[in-house]
């Protein structure tokens, strides 16, 4: 069952219960008789587990992209040059 606070019009009193959703709300105030309003609290609520936040971390690499937005393509890299791949002078036959 949820717990409601209530304020007093008349004097500030507020007071909490601990109510079924289907009672009748408090309507006077056991101070002054004033007229009692139900106050909007702000709750806790904690989310443990991955996938709540786009800062989540996961094994799996995120392909998905925004609406109304593409996918850059990442510029295509040469392949680099190794020492295997350089011609000793030996191996350099001239032109002639």
């Amino acid at each position: 069952m949820p717990i409601y606070r209530y304020r007093c019009e008349k004097c500030g009193h507020e007071e909490k219960r601990l109510q079924s959703i289907n009672s009748e709300p408090l309507e006077r105030c056991e101070v002054c008789g004033g007229k009692m309003h139900k106050l909007i609290g702000m709750i806790g609520i904690k989310f443990n587990g991955n996938g709540y936040y786009v800062t989540d971390t996961s094994s799996a690499k995120k392909t998905t992209t925004h609406p109304g937005t593409s996918a850059k393509e990442s510029p295509k890299k040469e392949p680099k040059t190794t020492q295997k791949d350089i011609p000793k002078n030996s191996e350099v036959k001239k032109a002639v």
